[in-house]
């Protein structure tokens, strides 16, 4: 939908246009290019509470554009709906605490879970701002409810491990992570460090990196040491992974332990 270059189209137009689009499921594009609009909270908090296909707004060259700070918000919020429908639901029962477990897998779907995905559950799960650059955690996490997150069958590269695993070390209440069936590969090092104490994650109990492409020797070794050193772990699911290099490490972190 394309509006720009008219000067006519003020806040109140802006205020109209947004309750028609609360319901809209498939106009993806708005173009509000030089129109008159102040203010972008009235699409911010549409995008944010209702609307699930717009990605794209172009307000550039209109007074709200001059907001730095609402820009990069609505950004933000329509990162939203470049995932999954699911991630807007679960983001609002994480922020009211009304949730303890979720999981993200959408195998064979139209569109995977990424990066953007993580940076918000773990923004939502931290109370940390979605528009810090880069993220800056809170020490601890305003996590109190959630203890059982899967996140399986995406589309997650290192940064977004990187990013999840920064989290974990915030977070105390988290009991059980399920990554598997992802193409991590090395990420998976970081993963397991942020588990491994005395720095890492102590709630976690039950860790799931099956089928992550995980082959090399400094992700066994890291496996191997926080196997060895984690003492919340009860069980590990390690399948479809090649640990040829690291197979004696894992059995002398399982004796070490035992």
């Amino acid at each position: 939908l394309r509006l720009g270059y008219n000067k006519g189209f003020d806040d109140a137009c802006l205020a109209t246009l947004c309750e028609c689009l609360e319901s809209n499921e498939t106009l993806d594009e708005l173009s509000l290019y030089g129109t008159a609009i102040t203010s972008l909270c009235p699409l911010i908090n549409m995008v944010t509470s209702a609307n699930n296909s717009l990605t794209k707004v172009n307000v550039a060259s209109t007074p709200a554009a001059e907001d730095s700070a609402a820009m990069l918000s609505l950004y933000w919020a329509l990162t939203v709906n470049s995932q999954p429908l699911k991630l807007k639901f679960i983001l609002s029962k994480i922020r009211d605490h009304s949730i303890t477990s979720f999981a993200l897998d959408e195998k064979g779907g139209a569109r995977l879970y990424d990066d953007i995905a993580i940076r918000h559950l773990v923004c939502a799960l931290n109370g940390c701002d979605i528009t810090s650059e880069p993220i800056q955690l809170q020490p601890a996490s305003a996590n109190t409810t959630v203890t059982d997150i899967k996140l399986t069958n995406g589309n997650f590269t290192a940064a977004g491990i990187s990013l999840l695993s920064a989290y974990l070390k915030t977070d105390t209440t988290l009991s059980a992570l399920d990554i598997s069936h992802n193409d991590l590969g090395a990420a998976v090092a970081v993963l397991c460090t942020a588990l491994t104490p005395p720095y890492g994650n102590k709630s976690v109990t039950s860790l799931d990196i099956s089928y992550t492409n995980t082959n090399s020797v400094l992700s066994g070794a890291e496996v191997s040491k926080m196997l060895e050193q984690s003492k919340s772990l009860v069980t590990l699911r390690l399948c479809g992974n090649d640990f040829e290099h690291s197979a004696k490490s894992l059995v002398k972190a399982l004796y070490v332990r035992d």
